[in-house]
């Protein structure tokens, strides 16, 4: 267990809690329950339409969260770097299940704040409302451009569109597993013009070609080479 001062730098380093003053810091600490967790590398830490129940905030290690196509013949990790929080977007709202399956991609710690704390406690603090309300806000103006993207009859752009739909964040590290043939038809080309395309940016070192498995070191950069040339067919 760290101490109370190391503890408060820990989640003051993550963005629901950015801001908090000291004073609401010592109570917020006193007063809100927090489950303390370890997972070694491989251990599933919750799966996709589980119950979302409470606050994931991983303050060691990184993660792997993995999403499936309708089929699940084509799936989309990305791997996310501590300080990190899961679950907001969950926790409330019509459908309270988690979207993604999370894995420990190396040793994790993490700690968890149940519903009942946030609701109870977290959301009297005026600070953190409005963390809240900026994370969420942000990730829904995301989904909107998302949902509001023309189609796109360039293989370059389908391809960036398709993984901007299934990736939370548009940055780091991605992968993408699954057949070619399988992922071909997902974006809507054919398997040898994707083929093409694919190898086009492993020689541009934006992709890593493996056997069912798309790797994609730094996803920034991919996207910004898709800018400027997205007339790629």
């Amino acid at each position: 267990m760290e101490s109370q001062d190391s503890f408060s730098e820990i989640l003051l380093s993550l963005p629901l809690f950015q801001g908090l003053g000291r004073r609401d810091m010592d109570e917020l600490l006193s007063k809100t329950k927090f489950h303390f967790q370890k997972f070694v590398v491989g251990n599933v830490i919750c799966k996709e339409t589980a119950p979302c129940k409470d606050l994931l905030f991983v303050t060691k290690g990184e993660l792997k969260v993995s999403h499936g196509s309708e089929n699940n013949k084509v799936i989309f990790h990305e791997i996310l770097k501590a300080p990190v929080d899961l679950g907001i977007e969950n926790l409330f709202g019509i459908s309270q299940y988690h979207t993604r399956t999370i894995t420990a991609q190396t040793d994790v710690q993490m700690f968890t704040i149940a519903k009942e704390f946030v609701t109870g406690i977290l959301l009297t603090y005026e600070v953190f409302r409005f963390n809240v309300l900026g994370i969420l806000c942000s990730r829904l103006q995301r989904a909107d451009r998302i949902l509001w993207t023309s189609p796109s009859d360039l293989l370059m752009r389908k391809l960036i569109q398709v993984c901007m739909r299934n990736f939370q964040r548009p940055y780091g590290s991605k992968i993408i597993q699954g057949k070619m043939a399988d992922l071909a038809i997902y974006v809507g080309a054919t398997r040898l013009k994707l083929s093409r395309l694919l190898n086009h940016l492993e020689e541009n070192q934006l992709v890593i070609l493996e056997r069912k498995r798309i790797y994609i070191p730094r996803f920034e950069e991919l996207v910004r080479y898709s800018q400027d040339h997205s007339d790629w067919e």
